[in-house]
Order: structure tokens, then C-alpha cells, then sequence
């Protein structure tokens, strides 16, 4: 199995615990196939960091929500940003502790909520491994977490939508595929003003595309 649709209708709290598994039993797996090859690296500079620094405040303050292995942590945080880095997995955590001198909290983004106000909030691809309800309840909370005006980086993989499943790295990841419109009408939905969208390759061709929005707390 590489990547494939299922014939689950939606996604459910079962398709977030075997991947949250995944990630914990299969951590140095993924960061090294995923987060830190080269090619990874350059492709997630071009569509997400450089768009998400040109509109986000300099040397402002970024919550990195599901910062994986912390490959975009790193990055941010040499271009100036001061930097949190949140995920549910404590062996991604780890894994990111590793690698970098990074500051990072175990929280799920589903749940997160905090008294800070953050200039940026950069989710890279977290949001695929929720529902479309909880992507709404995240969407708002990362509003609420934001400074009036802050920026918004997410990026979501789009195609003919449905349920996705992998085991590339070892065990089962379960993936919600979007259409184009619909996700950035669920991100408007938040107060969101969407700023640029980009459509790009996976640097697997095989796989779905990404979708890339950098939006403006209205």
C-alpha cells in the first residue's frame, strides 16, 4: 500500500488514533523520509515558509501548530521568528528536540487555547489528519489565538475528496482529502481573509496536490 482512497465516508476519531500511533511508533521514519530530506525542505520553503514571512510581522511571535520533527521551526526560527512549536506525538517531540534547540509543547491543535496572542500560526499539513468538523473548531481557535491582523498559514492536500490511507513510514496514516473551494470556504467561515492560495505538487507525484492558503485574522 502506498496511497490510496477507503471507503470510509468520513473521518473519525479512529482514523486520528491509528495515526496518532503511527506518528508516536514511527517518528525517525517519517523525519527522515518526510521532514528533513532536501527536497521536502525546498519544495515547503517555496509554498509555505517565503509566502507565510512576506505577509506575517517580522521577528514577530509564530505558533508552529503540529510542528511534526521541526523542520519548519528550524526554519522560522532562523529567519528571526521566536517560536513554539506544538504536537500532539511526544515521540515527534523528541524526535524535533533532537535536531533542533527548539522550545515545543505537547498539546493537540484541537484543544489548544492559550491567553498569548500570536503575530503568525503556520500549520503545514495537521489539518489533514482531522475531520471537517474539528478542522472548523481548530480554524476557530487558531482566530482566536491570533492578533488582530495576524497571518495564517495552512496547507491542506486537495483532489477527489474522501478518506486516504498510507503505510509508508511503517504503520497506518489516514489522510482528509479537500476540494479547493470547499476548504477555503471553511477557512472564510472562520473570518478568515484569504490572502494567496497556491496549488503544488506533492514531491511524490503519485500523491495528491497541496493547497496552500495564507489568510489575515479580518
Amino acid at each position: 500500500m502506498n496511497f490510496r482512497k477507503t471507503s470510509y465516508k468520513s473521518y473519525a476519531h479512529y482514523h486520528c488514533n491509528v495515526t496518532k500511533n503511527t506518528y508516536e511508533n514511527f517518528s525517525l521514519k517519517y523525519a527522515e523520509m518526510w521532514e528533513w530530506n532536501k527536497k521536502t525542505q525546498k519544495s515547503i520553503i517555496k509554498t509555505g515558509i517565503v509566502p507565510f514571512s512576506k505577509f506575517c510581522k517580522k521577528r514577530g511571535k509564530v505558533l508552529i501548530a503540529g510542528c511534526g520533527t521541526g523542520r519548519d521551526y528550524q526554519i522560522l526560527s532562523e529567519k528571526g521568528f521566536s517560536c513554539l512549536g506544538i504536537d500532539y506525538s511526544q515521540s515527534m517531540i523528541n524526535e524535533g528536540l533532537k535536531r533542533t534547540k527548539g522550545k515545543f509543547l505537547k498539546a493537540n491543535i484541537k484543544d489548544f487555547s492559550t491567553k498569548n496572542r500570536y503575530d503568525g500560526i503556520y500549520c503545514e499539513s495537521a489539518l489533514t489528519h482531522l475531520s471537517k468538523s474539528d478542522t472548523k473548531k481548530v480554524l476557530s481557535n487558531f482566530f482566536n489565538n491570533l492578533v488582530d491582523k495576524g497571518i495564517l498559514y495552512v496547507a491542506v492536500k486537495i483532489g477527489d475528496p474522501g478518506i486516504y490511507v498510507s503505510d509508508d513510514i511503517g504503520g497506518k496514516r489516514y489522510f482528509m482529502i479537500y476540494d479547493k473551494n470547499d476548504f477555503c470556504n471553511l477557512v472564510k467561515e472562520n473570518s478568515f481573509k484569504i490572502i494567496k492560495t497556491t496549488i503544488s505538487n506533492h514531491t511524490d507525484n503519485s500523491r495528491p496536490k497541496w493547497l496552500s492558503v495564507v489568510a489575515q485574522k479580518a
